[in-house]
C-alpha cells in the first residue's frame, strides 16, 4: 500500500486531493488469494473436466471492437494489436492468428471524454 511520502516522492506537485485518490485507489484493489489456473483452453472444457460445455468450443471468432472518441479515427487509425494480445493472454481467445481471428474496427463519435470507450464484441462462428 501507498504512503503518503511515497506519493510525494513519485509526485512531488501533488494535491491533497491526487493523493488520497492515489491511497483509495491502491487500498482498493483485489488481490487474488490463490494463485491464476494454468492449461485451459478457452472457450473450451474448463476446469479441466473430460467435456466441454453444452456447446462444441468455438474455433473461429469475429472480433468487433466499437471505439466511441470525441475526435474519431479512421478505423486504420486505431491500434488493436495491444487488445488482441490482451484477450488471448487473459484467456478469452485461443489465438489471434489469421485462421482462427477475423475482425474490424467501427468508429463511432462520442459527445464528451467522459462518453469515450472502446467496446469488445465477440462473436463465434463456423467457418
Amino acid at each position: 500500500m501507498a504512503t503518503r511520502e511515497q506519493i510525494l516522492k513519485r509526485y512531488p506537485n501533488a494535491n491533497e486531493r491526487f493523493i488520497q485518490r492515489v491511497i483509495d485507489a491502491d487500498s482498493a484493489r483485489v488481490r487474488p488469494t490463490a494463485p491464476k489456473p494454468v492449461g485451459r483452453v478457452p472457450l473450451d472444457a474448463e476446469g479441466g473436466a473430460k467435456e466441454a460445455h453444452w456447446y462444441n468450443a468455438a474455433k473461429r471468432f469475429e472480433v468487433t471492437y466499437t471505439v466511441y472518441s470525441v475526435r474519431p479515427a479512421d478505423y486504420d487509425g486505431y491500434d488493436i494489436k495491444a487488445l488482441q494480445d490482451f484477450l488471448v493472454k487473459a484467456g478469452i481467445l485461443t489465438d489471434d492468428r489469421w485462421d482462427v481471428l477475423a475482425g474490424r474496427v467501427v468508429s463511432r463519435k462520442a459527445a464528451t471524454e467522459e462518453e469515450e470507450r472502446t467496446e469488445i464484441q465477440i462473436r463465434a462462428f463456423d467457418s
